[in-house]
């Protein structure tokens, strides 16, 4: 395909900040890629700053796709990410959850098996020096 870091790295920059996922984010991924294949064949010298103003800021590149795009797909999308979030979070809190109970049960089962009582035991070393 493309073997120019500077084209390589514009491209990943681009698709970092593409909101979207699957076949939009690849329609818009490969329009934007032939685009800058036919640039880089025509300036095989280009450098990133050159690929910048030639087709603008990855970032801006991102904010016009998404204006093209279809408003209840953008939504769709947004929407997916926050129940994805949402998942997450609360497996998180599961198994904090379950940790915390197992440390728990552990603490109350030593204690149990004790009678009531939790010894302690300091271990001292002791460092001695000469003094002259």
């Amino acid at each position: 395909m493309m073997n120019n870091a500077h084209v390589r790295r514009y491209m990943r920059e681009v698709k970092k900040w593409i909101p979207c996922e699957g076949a939009m984010k690849r329609k818009t991924v490969v329009r934007l890629s032939e685009m800058v294949k036919d640039y880089y064949y025509h300036t095989p010298d280009a450098d990133y700053n050159q690929l910048v103003q030639r087709f603008g800021e990855p970032k801006s590149i991102a904010l016009d796709s998404v204006g093209i795009m279809d408003t209840e797909d953008v939504l769709d999308h947004l929407r997916v990410r926050q129940k994805l979030l949402r998942i997450v979070l609360a497996t998180a809190g599961v198994m904090l959850a379950l940790w915390g109970g197992g440390v728990l049960y552990a603490l109350v089962d030593a204690i149990t098996d004790s009678g009531g009582r939790m010894e302690i035991i300091v271990t001292v070393d002791e460092v001695y020096s000469e003094v002259e």
